[in-house]
């Protein structure tokens, strides 16, 4: 063992807390009680987004808890909890001694992931227990808590770029609500309704199919051929992937390689997708070519001065795609449900003027997000060096926070 640096167990330096489900009678959409969080499909790219919520939580914690996921294929995905939540049983909440030890911890769980779900011997669906977890050795260094700030540092950094990212999207959402579900929209005072459409002169009522062509993603057959992923290099969108990013996405959890790729849905920068299962009506455009999965519809022909339009019509059509949509365990939604689906088209001022508001969001935010994707590339490529010591931080002069206990 390199010098100044100790063995440790995760019990040692923090506190695990399971998930437990409560029962489902307790379970409301109506914002009733404490958000409740069963697993990985809530979550966002650094906290959840909980649509669900319990009057009875069973297992809770605090805000600034590091949630890690504990069941099935998604053991090992991270959240910040942004506030309490209630635990359902797949996850776990982990408490350092002090909030510099909480993020340690999660950069620790970060590099050893792969030898943590090796307790679980390795599956496909692994199931972590307490004392898997708790149990879990590790060595780290003297002088962990300035491995802990500096890595940190880049988490504050993108953290705060995903606020800037969320006021930009609230102010171009509020805008679309105004102009489109308020009809508030520039120049409505003097605008004659139409009296057989009900709509505002100019204005066209048609189905979603009418206007632009929709399509289904494809996935490699079969999905454990592992040929088709082998140095693979494309971006391969699939559903875990939704509530991970903002508008924009550029890194997906799997990459297909070109063999691959000719079984599946590959599609250029800048298409519009829309979750059909999962989080059904989840829009996303995506920064960089990729295929996606089957999970996934895709849009062609749509209009450059509706695109963003387009977009956000669809937070106004989730709540109509879950009221139709089929399928017990997951929702789902079809291609032929889509094309039928209602589409108001604005006139073309009213289309150009929202256009020149959105775009400019919409450049912003995928300039931050780029800026946040370099930052996490550099944190992770850092993290390793420093987590083994190949870095040494001893002599730098780097002022962390005094522990506090949690």
């Amino acid at each position: 063992m390199m010098e100044g640096w100790k063995e440790y167990r995760l019990d040692d330096i923090a506190k695990v807390i399971m998930g437990l489900s409560p029962k489902g009678d307790t379970y409301n959409e109506d914002g009733q009680g404490m958000p409740l969080l069963n697993g990985p499909t809530e979550f966002g790219e650094t906290h959840p987004a909980c649509t669900l919520f319990t009057t009875d939580p069973k297992r809770i914690c605090k805000k600034g808890d590091l949630i890690f996921c504990v069941r099935g294929s998604t053991t090992g995905r991270m959240n910040w909890a942004d506030k309490p939540y209630a635990l359902g049983r797949g996850v776990c909440s982990i408490t350092g001694v002090d909030d510099l030890t909480t993020k340690f911890v999660k950069q620790l769980l970060t590099i050893n992931l792969s030898a943590l779900l090796q307790i679980t011997g390795g599956g496909t669906f692994p199931n972590l227990r307490k004392e898997d977890i708790n149990g879990f050795k590790f060595k780290i260094p003297e002088h962990y808590r300035k491995i802990a700030t500096i890595l940190s540092a880049y988490d504050d950094l993108i953290e705060n770029n995903l606020k800037r990212i969320q006021l930009l999207e609230e102010k171009a959402q509020l805008t679309y609500e105004e102009w489109f579900v308020r009809m508030k929209f520039p120049g409505h005072e003097t605008t004659a309704i139409n009296k057989e459409t009900g709509l505002p002169e100019g204005w066209e009522k048609k189905k979603i199919g009418d206007v632009i062509e929709v399509g289904r993603g494809s996935s490699p057959r079969p999905i454990a051929d592992q040929k088709y992923f082998v140095d693979g290099d494309i971006p391969w969108l699939k559903i875990a992937d939704a509530t991970a990013s903002n508008i924009f996405i550029y890194k997906t959890k799997q990459y297909v390689n070109e063999y691959g790729a000719s079984f599946s849905r590959k599609l250029p920068i800048g298409s519009i997708v829309v979750a059909a299962s999962g989080t059904l009506g989840f829009p996303m455009i995506l920064g960089v070519e990729a295929c996606i999965h089957d999970g996934w519809l895709y849009f062609k022909g749509i209009d450059d001065t509706l695109k963003e339009y387009f977009y956000f019509s669809f937070t106004g059509l989730r709540k109509y795609f879950e009221a139709i949509s089929y399928g017990a365990a997951i929702q789902n939604i079809n291609t032929g449900i889509v094309r039928q689906s209602p589409f108001i088209i604005p006139d073309e001022n009213t289309s150009i003027e929202f256009k020149k508001l959105a775009s400019v969001i919409f450049d912003s935010i995928n300039g931050i997000q780029k800026q946040n994707q370099l930052l996490k590339e550099a944190r992770d490529i850092l993290l390793p060096r420093l987590m083994t010591g190949m870095i040494d931080v001893e002599q730098m002069n780097i002022e962390t926070l005094q522990p506090t206990t949690a």
